[in-house]
């Protein structure tokens, strides 16, 4: 809808980050993770979003079977009270979710990934195209350069998620995002983050 109703600067600013999912899950349930070596067997188990988060939309269209909630707080306890299995979370965000609630016996499942298209672009109004330009010609001229890799790698939040995720060692399922424009710049391979070259 945004991409219907502004111009997007086709540059996803945090290279598919958003897009990569680990997950919470309860304290002693690893094992049961490590059974888990194809999205089939993935598709086992289940997991839970808010309603409306896009992420339940995109989850459920791979076939994995998703716990509707209309309350966040309502995740966690859930979790903990056995309700579902997993709460997909974006790789920045599990450890202070589970910091937050130390009364839940919560922890950061090691070995899997979920990945699916999710860019995060700037939008500018349709009428200024000459903005557009500017923003585009901009961020290209930094991935050329070397300077956008070396903002985002340097970025305390992405250091600190590739400190901690193990993103390059999980097991990754990648999955479809129903809603992704026919536009988005899949193969322009400087855009997007490569797992397996964090290091």
């Amino acid at each position: 809808e945004l991409e219907n109703s502004l111009t997007p600067i086709r540059i996803p600013l945090y290279k598919g980050l958003l897009g990569h999912r680990i997950f919470i899950i309860r304290e002693g349930n690893q094992a049961k993770f490590d059974q888990i070596t194809s999205l089939p067997e993935l598709k086992s188990l289940t997991a839970a979003q808010e309603r409306s988060w896009a992420d339940t939309a995109i989850l459920r269209s791979a076939g994995i079977k998703v716990y509707g909630t209309r309350t966040y707080e309502n995740l966690f306890h859930m979790l903990e009270g056995g309700r579902y299995d997993y709460l997909p979370r974006g790789v920045h965000e599990p450890w202070a979710e589970i910091a937050s609630r130390p009364e839940l016996p919560l922890t950061v499942e090691k070995n899997l990934l979920v990945k699916y298209p999710m860019p995060a672009y700037f939008f500018v109004n349709k009428e200024n195209q000459a903005l557009a330009q500017a923003i585009y010609s901009g961020l290209d001229a930094a991935i050329n350069d070397g300077t956008f890799n070396d903002y985002f790698f340097n970025n305390p939040m992405i250091q600190d998620v590739i400190e901690k995720a193990n993103i390059e060692h999980r097991l990754v399922f990648e999955i479809e995002n129903p809603s992704i424009p026919e536009q988005t710049p899949f193969q322009d391979k400087r855009l997007w983050l490569d797992t397996k070259k964090l290091h």
